[in-house]
């Protein structure tokens, strides 16, 4: 059983027995029928329906499993006043000396889903607030920073933290341009909106300017992320394949053979979801 964390989740599991999987199956047994059975009938638009489905559910089910979204960027930056500015509370010590932050914190917080269908849509989310990124002699520090690098590589999103009213230091534009070339999404934040702003190139990723002091555009932020996660509209009868059987029957519909292969394992897949909803 998945574990549901909100409310919207909860609705999107129960809905799989109604109008999510179970009616997306039932309507392509229909469809088949009146295709008839003979050759191939034509499967490729099941096929691109399943591989639908499948690239879908990847994302939905980040509603089942939480988004690890990891703050990272140069020293002095904002990250840890934009990381409690994002979870309404103090997490993240806060100063103006450079370093300050020697540990990766981590804390849950949930995420209103913009042009959802449900009001009350809300995605669980966990962000990492990390060490400043910088070459430095001290060993401490560096061991912040090796931990940095883990938990980044451990992020489903990077949101990179800039200074927005201060020029690059040495190295950075560098260190940019490897994380925008990697396959983890990347939002750009250019912090400080309040003060001067300084021109950054956005090496081809969504940038944003914010003030966390202020809680300047930080619905905008988050309305990025959400858009890198594929979550920027999301409706509660969508079909989500929410277990690894049911991703494992779709993957062979994406690939069926044969009109009488498909109905089969739309037979199959109507079986692997609970008749009563899915629990919570």
């Amino acid at each position: 059983m998945r574990l549901a964390q909100t409310p919207f989740a909860a609705r999107l599991l129960a809905n799989q027995a109604r109008g999510g999987l179970t009616g997306w199956a039932n309507d392509w047994l229909v469809a088949l029928a009146d295709r008839g059975a003979s050759g191939d009938g034509g499967l490729w638009p099941l096929h691109s329906a399943a591989q639908y489905v499948l690239d879908r559910s990847a994302a939905l089910r980040r509603f089942l499993e939480p988004p690890r979204i990891a703050i990272v960027g140069p020293p002095n930056a904002g990250k840890s006043t934009l990381a409690n500015a994002l979870l309404g509370r103090a997490v993240s010590i806060t100063h103006h000396e450079p370093g300050t932050t020697r540990d990766w914190v981590d804390a849950a917080t949930a995420w209103p889903v913009g042009g959802a269908r449900n009001a009350e849509a809300a995605l669980p989310v966990v962000l990492v607030d990390t060490a400043g990124i910088r070459a430095t002699p001290d060993a401490l520090e560096a061991e912040a920073m090796a931990q940095a690098q883990e938990q980044m590589r451990q992020a489903d999103v990077l949101v990179v933290v800039l200074d927005g009213a201060a020029p690059l230091e040495a190295g950075t534009e560098a260190w940019l341009a490897g994380l925008a070339a990697d396959a983890t999404p990347v939002v750009l934040v250019l912090n400080k909106s309040d003060l001067a702003a300084a021109s950054v190139p956005s090496w081809g990723v969504p940038m944003i300017r914010i003030s966390a002091l202020q809680h300047e555009n930080l619905e905008a932020l988050i309305t990025a992320v959400l858009a890198e996660l594929d979550l920027a509209d999301v409706g509660v009868h969508e079909p989500l394949a929410f277990t690894q059987r049911q991703v494992k029957v779709i993957h062979r519909l994406a690939i069926a053979a044969d009109v009488g292969e498909a109905r089969g394992l739309l037979q199959d897949l109507l079986g692997l979801v609970p008749k009563h909803g899915a629990c919570a």
